[in-house]
């Protein structure tokens, strides 16, 4: 056999005139809108015969994957139209997008098993923050409630809303937990009850849209502590065998209090001994007798705190000392 001269050929590019990626805009933390161009029945002529022809946006969040995948003709997540309009353009609307994410994109079209691919372009979500919030606004022994604001009802249709919060104080296994805010407009509302005292809970408002789970910033608040409304005076009238210590219950913990009582001793981790002293007025004074001279005690108060209907507790004040003359 004779071979006759080897010549080559080329085919033909599609330049942006036929294929173009816009940019993108209306940027949320969920959503973008894209556009492109795609002239789709210009680029059908260059095909002989019946070819299947589609166009539309591919996109995925930038990562190492995704990088390599830019590099080539493969689409990444893709969404279609299935109509050019008469100037080749298109509008889309990417939903489902993860917050404060980098996307890369560009416009594809699809020509039977071949798919050719525009310029690349990225653009980067904003973060929930922007767009639901909710604060702690009043912190009591065992409840909080809350006030915060969301746009995300003019934005999405059937958007639902929960407000998490965990015990990040002790572990007791339970996780996280839930209650159903009130929203109001684009007022968002929320009383939590059967709190712990004294621990830290972290929160957050969840938003779900179209089957995806949204969270506004996380936030922490404490429950308060009953202890903390027991108001030690400094000890007065010390004697070498006695003391007088009084102080002040807040109303605010102890409002039906006709007493309290006062651990003491040496031993500042074993207060064992024990004497009452009478309230009148959210105030107590009482003598400590039967003392060692020239000793040091500590002593703390101890009341009953009403927590709620049928709820009460006994909680501690800080411990003070003195020393008794010699």
């Amino acid at each position: 056999f004779r071979l006759s001269e080897v010549k080559s050929f080329k085919t033909r590019g599609v330049d942006a005139s036929l294929l173009s990626t816009g940019d993108a805009n209306n940027i949320t933390f969920a959503t973008a809108t894209v556009a492109g161009t795609a002239m789709l029945g210009t680029i059908s002529q260059l095909y002989d015969g019946n070819v299947s022809l589609s166009c539309g946006i591919s996109y995925a969040p930038k990562d190492e994957d995704t990088e390599m995948l830019a590099s080539s003709n493969m689409p990444f997540q893709t969404t279609s139209v299935l109509q050019e309009t008469k100037d080749g353009s298109f509008t889309m609307e990417l939903t489902g997008l993860t917050p404060e994410t980098t996307y890369l994109y560009r416009s594809f079209i699809r020509i039977g098993q071949v798919i050719l691919v525009g310029d690349l372009k990225r653009f980067t979500t904003k973060a929930t923050k922007d767009y639901m919030y909710v604060n702690v606004s009043d912190v009591g022994f065992n409840t909080a409630t809350f006030e915060g604001k969301t746009l995300l009802p003019n934005m999405f249709k059937n958007v639902g809303y929960t407000l998490t919060y965990v015990n990040k104080t002790d572990d007791y296994g339970w996780g996280e937990q839930q209650a159903t805010p009130t929203i109001n407009g684009g007022t968002v509302t929320a009383t939590l009850r059967g709190l712990y005292i004294g621990r830290t809970y972290e929160y957050w408002l969840t938003a779900m849209i179209n089957g995806k789970n949204y969270q506004s910033e996380k936030k922490t608040f404490t429950t308060q502590n009953p202890g903390n409304y027991i108001i030690l005076d400094e000890p007065s009238n010390i004697k070498s065998t006695s003391a007088v210590v009084s102080g002040y219950l807040d109303p605010k913990a102890y409002d039906t209090e006709n007493s309290c009582q006062i651990y003491y001793g040496t031993d500042k981790d074993n207060l064992f001994q024990l004497t009452t002293a009478p309230v009148s007025n959210d105030r107590f004074k009482t003598e400590i007798k039967n003392l060692r001279s020239n000793t040091t005690y500590y002593y703390r108060v101890q009341a009953l705190c009403h927590l709620g209907l049928g709820s009460a507790d006994w909680f501690s004040s800080e411990i003070k000392s003195f020393t008794t003359l010699p």
